[in-house]
């Protein structure tokens, strides 16, 4: 710049080149004064938040301007307050609606007597990554096909349920469930119409359960549910035959009408085992029971005949 010392036009080019890399940084970049007003928001601030970098600057307190982030904004000062940089992970609404997942770095300045003078924040935007772990998350623990919670699930849950029913003493059940003649009919209808009926299944099974019952698909046309305090056998046998009703009613499976029943095997805890791989072996042997009898049935395993 002619007319200019070298030191003030390098300082000037410095500024340009600060304010070029502020302005496309795709990290939302915000300063704040030590009471609470805005002094710079880069663009991203305006994507991340739904607030103009104007908007954030001209009034109000921080950036967290959405009134159902108040309770984070607070949080977020007092523990400025007392450190000089932290991290953590928040979610921040936007103005207009919809949310963003940030890792909020926040660093406090102080002048030399120790008064607070800025914050500085600096913003990532997570959204898609905390969605994508999510998502893997769910498909770890989930089935495919039926949406139903997978074996990885159905262990968890049930030594959970096994560990509570030791505790209160009170009486559950693992129904193990096998859809008789599934076979027949994929191998007539085919892949495609046989995948149709297992979700629909799925779902009859879910519509006839309690809220606090689970219900998971353990593999091909096998499915397990734990029911828990439960008052007496007798309510077992009821939802069993429950289950076996809803079974029995037709399917309108892409203009075919299979009719199927099941074959239902239950182990009750803590009584029949105290680990899930007991209780599964149990329910199960109860189940070829139901079967050997003629399908279309309930049985519970008996411990004075385990064989039957």
């Amino acid at each position: 710049m002619e007319g200019f010392p070298a030191q003030q036009t390098d300082n000037y080019h410095r500024a340009q080149l600060l304010d070029t890399v502020m302005q496309s940084a795709t990290e939302g970049v915000v300063i704040v004064r030590g009471d609470k007003k805005v002094l710079y928001a880069n663009p991203s601030m305006e994507k991340i938040t739904g607030f103009t970098c104007e908007e954030l600057m001209q009034k109000g307190e921080g950036f967290l301007r959405h009134e159902t982030d108040a309770p984070v904004c607070q949080d977020i000062c007092e523990i400025a307050h007392n450190v000089a940089h932290f991290r953590r992970e928040v979610t921040v609404h936007k103005k207009n609606g919809g949310e963003s997942h940030v890792l909020l770095s926040l660093d406090t300045l102080r002048n030399g007597e120790g008064q607070i003078e800025y914050f500085v924040g600096l913003l990532t935007d997570v959204t898609e990554i905390k969605r994508s772990r999510e998502k893997l998350a769910y498909l770890a623990t989930h089935d495919n096909l039926t949406q139903l919670p997978n074996r990885t699930m159905l262990e968890e849950r049930a030594e959970q349920a096994l560990s509570r029913a030791d505790r209160t003493q009170k009486l559950g059940a693992l129904l193990f469930v096998d859809v008789d003649y599934f076979k027949e009919i994929n191998d007539t209808l085919g892949h495609c119409v046989g995948d149709s009926l297992l979700k629909l299944v799925a779902q009859r099974l879910k519509d006839v359960c309690r809220k606090q019952d689970f219900v998971a698909r353990y593999g091909g046309d096998e499915f397990v549910l734990i029911l828990e305090d439960m008052d007496r056998v007798e309510d077992v046998h009821l939802k069993a035959e429950e289950l076996l009703t809803s079974l029995n009613r037709r399917f309108s499976v892409q203009c075919h009408e299979p009719a199927i029943s099941a074959s239902i095997g239950a182990a009750l805890f803590p009584r029949d085992g105290k680990t899930f791989n007991e209780l599964v072996q149990r329910a199960d042997i109860a189940m070829y029971a139901a079967k050997k009898a003629g399908r279309n049935r309930h049985c519970i395993f008996d411990p004075e005949n385990p064989f039957n």
